[in-house]
């Protein structure tokens, strides 16, 4: 009895579970925004679709290991043979990658501050998609807040010592807002719904989400201008495509893990 008096309840430990993930998250979220910033804005590689591509590419590439042995092989065949599955996976990854293009986008014209406070709209954003997609409708308590988060960011963003001067810039996160709204309700009703874990959605969602992104690389002619910056200065491309993808894989999979623990 009094071991059991001891043992952490299991509220209390899906709550601490939470907390740690949603820290792990924002240590991420600042680290992987800080890097592509440094990377699109300081180092000269000025393609962020191209290192988006490369990084969902490479992160499959990351977890491939994984899923060669174990739990994870042996569940392939059953992701793989479910339409439903691969058509909510193909949503998710193209949402995915387009959203994660825009932003990063944004980050070649403001400033990383700027584009976070834009990006504190997202529960704003997301509220409606999650009426539409998982029926899940804000109290009165949740509209308050989203209406006195909304005042905030509008305040800021047309404050013109604080926004920059960039409408472009400003105009690519509020893009990269509405994708990812609709990313996040459909993966967690797909999280939630078809017991899918984060690794699992980062891995195939990736190669899904390059596909998205390769035309438009190719189209603007970003795949051919950082193929020049590449022959010029390799080792600075490989770092910041390998390095980014280190933490890109790393975030995703918070990322999906923190939305699986919310939407349960």
């Amino acid at each position: 009895a009094s071991c059991a008096s001891k043992m952490p309840a299991p509220a209390s430990r899906s709550t601490m579970e939470r907390a740690f993930f949603v820290l792990l998250y924002l240590a991420f979220n600042a680290t992987f925004n800080l890097f592509n910033r440094w990377a699109l804005h300081m180092s000269g590689f000025h393609f962020p679709v191209v290192m988006t591509a490369c990084h969902v590419l490479v992160s499959t590439i990351l977890l491939l290991p994984l899923f060669s042995v174990g739990h994870y092989r042996a569940g392939n065949a059953s992701v793989l043979s479910s339409r439903r599955v691969l058509r909510d996976l193909a949503v998710v990854g193209v949402l995915q990658g387009l959203q994660v293009a825009t932003n990063n986008a944004s980050l070649v014209y403001i400033e990383l501050s700027m584009n976070q406070v834009v990006r504190a709209m997202l529960p704003v954003v997301v509220a409606p998609f999650a009426v539409c997609i998982e029926g899940k409708v804000p109290d009165a308590r949740q509209t308050g807040a989203l209406v006195l988060v909304s005042v905030g960011v509008v305040m800021a963003v047309f404050d013109k010592k604080t926004m920059g001067g960039s409408a472009l810039g400003v105009g690519l996160v509020v893009l990269s807002l509405v994708l990812l709204a609709g990313q996040l309700s459909f993966a967690s009703k797909m999280l939630h719904g078809l017991r899918l874990d984060s690794v699992q959605v980062t891995f195939y969602t990736g190669p899904v989400a390059f596909v998205a992104l390769a035309p438009c690389a190719l189209v603007t002619g970003e795949a051919h201008a950082a193929a020049r910056l590449a022959a010029a200065r390799p080792t600075l491309c490989l770092g910041i495509l390998l390095g980014g993808s280190l933490i890109a894989v790393l975030y995703n999979v918070i990322v999906y893990h923190t939305l699986r623990l919310f939407s349960s």
